[in-house]
């Protein structure tokens, strides 16, 4: 299950993420095929996108430990690209204990 909050002051939109991800979602992000898409109603096929990258890899010999990724988004980054005003940014901390990989996020959009 993932947890969301979101908080939205005049034209910033911070939205916060939590959840479990599989062995192979967490194997996708890293080898770079991960990516972040926020819908609007304007936009239900996603008005900012980005890809996941990597900036730290702090997992011990045992694979356990943290993956840190940050993303930009923007409407450029949509298939297709769309006409927006908006973009953000976000960083996504992975937990990964014993095969088991969770994760916190936070996106800060712009519109």
């Amino acid at each position: 299950a993932q947890v969301y909050g979101v908080e939205e002051t005049d034209n910033i939109r911070i939205e916060t993420v939590s959840g479990t991800l599989s062995a192979d979602a967490a194997t996708a992000a890293l080898a770079g095929n991960a990516y972040a898409n926020f819908h609007t109603t304007q936009f239900p096929g996603g008005e900012v996108r980005g890809q996941l990258m990597l900036v730290q890899d702090n997992r011990n010999s045992q694979g356990n430990g943290t993956l840190v990724f940050t993303v930009t988004l923007s409407g450029a980054n949509e298939v297709p690209p769309v006409d927006t005003d908006a973009f953000g940014s976000g960083r996504i901390v992975v937990f990964a204990d014993n095969g088991t990989f969770t994760y916190d996020s936070e996106y800060v959009i712009y519109n």
